[in-house]
């Protein structure tokens, strides 16, 4: 495994430079931010690209909060954190004992702590009990490595998601819909916490701009929907009317569902998908999903829709804005969506969310080049 080692160097030097060469005899590859220094990309690009490659998180807590990056707010090992925590890897946290932590410390690892999913928590007194944790804790990441299943269920009636658009809209979304197994309600301060969630991780893992407002609604039927408050995306003029896409919103339901949607991107002739574009859409709307720990569920089934359908074709996206010729479609509102007859785990939402991606991308596309 690839081991990402995450804290301020100030105040844990020993005990990070004692773990590069353990992790190694151990069978696994250390990642550490001092392997990037001398690189020509930014060092902060290169650290967060190396967290979401990486299969396993180690992080540190120590006295110090470190130095905050001016477009954040937010140290790197807070950063490193979040990207850890987006692409769903064990994270595995150990906290030096006897020592006290300055207050943005404090409430780093007050947000540490809030986060359970997936996560390990341990102490340490010195570099030698802390490579032994450290190797406990992968040999225990490694044993307990959960593989990604389907089963089978006809017993699922999943709902319509709440999609709240406003007026005058008629934009393509790309919809991922989580539906629990069995059904659970969700009261109305889980659906309010689900919402504060919500708006606090879309701008973490930058679905929203740090600067741009979000709005919460509940609607008739006590369904909560996050979505920005900013104008949608517009087109770009000219004659292809190239309009670029973006993210949409969420939503949860009392009868517990939670899904999320992405604006397709579009021109004159309306949008164009292809594998590569819905598989990580999809994947980036499920680790968005887990992220909120909403499923009141261990089992969970997943649908994607696409809504409407009417103008949406298979195709490059990339080619979008280029056409000078295309099929246009009467506007009927019509949606495409994939079978709900069958479930995963809840806990494997993040950390296998490229496979089940995948999956979900072809699932459509089927569909779609059977509408046309």
């Amino acid at each position: 495994m690839k081991v990402f080692v995450s804290s301020v160097r100030r105040g844990l030097e020993v005990e990070r430079d004692s773990l590069p060469g353990y992790i190694r005899s151990v069978g696994h590859t250390p990642v550490v931010f001092e392997d990037f220094t001398a690189q020509p990309i930014p060092s902060r690009q290169v650290c967060l690209e190396a967290v979401a490659q990486s299969d396993a998180y180690v992080l540190l807590i120590g006295p110090l909060y470190g130095d905050v990056m001016p477009d954040t707010g937010l140290s790197p090992t807070e950063e490193e954190f979040i990207a850890a925590r987006t692409k769903g890897l064990p994270i595995l946290v150990f906290h030096k004992m006897g020592v006290s932590l300055e207050p943005r410390q404090v409430e780093f690892a007050d947000t540490v702590e809030k986060y359970a999913h997936g996560s390990f928590r341990g102490e340490f007194l010195d570099a030698n009990d802390l490579r032994i944790k450290v190797g406990s804790a992968l040999e225990h990441v490694e044993q307990n490595h959960q593989k990604l299943e389907w089963f089978p269920r006809d017993d699922i009636t999943p709902l319509p998601p709440v999609l709240v658009r406003t007026p005058n809209e008629y934009r393509p979304l790309l919809v991922l819909t989580l539906a629990p197994v069995p059904r659970a309600r969700l009261s109305t301060m889980q659906l309010r916490g689900i919402a504060q969630r919500a708006e606090r991780v879309l701008r973490e893992i930058g679905s929203v701009p740090q600067s741009s407002g979000l709005e919460s609604t509940i609607v008739d039927d006590g369904s909560v929907v996050v979505r920005s408050s900013e104008q949608l995306p517009r087109s770009t003029g000219g004659v292809t009317g190239f309009t670029p896409g973006g993210f949409g919103g969420v939503s949860a339901s009392p009868s517990g569902q939670v899904a999320a949607w992405q604006l397709l991107p579009r021109d004159f002739a309306g949008s164009l998908v292809d594998h590569d574009f819905l598989r990580e859409t999809i994947s980036k709307l499920l680790r968005l999903i887990g992220q909120l720990e909403a499923i009141p569920s261990d089992l969970v089934t997943p649908y994607v829709s696409i809504a409407p359908a009417d103008g949406v074709r298979q195709g490059s996206p990339g080619t979008l804005g280029q056409r000078s010729s295309g099929q246009l479609s009467l506007q009927q509102g019509r949606v495409l969506e994939t079978k709900a007859d069958d479930c995963l785990k809840t806990a494997l939402l993040a950390s296998a969310a490229d496979e089940i991606a995948d999956e979900l991308a072809q699932r459509i596309l089927e569909i779609l080049s059977r509408f046309h």
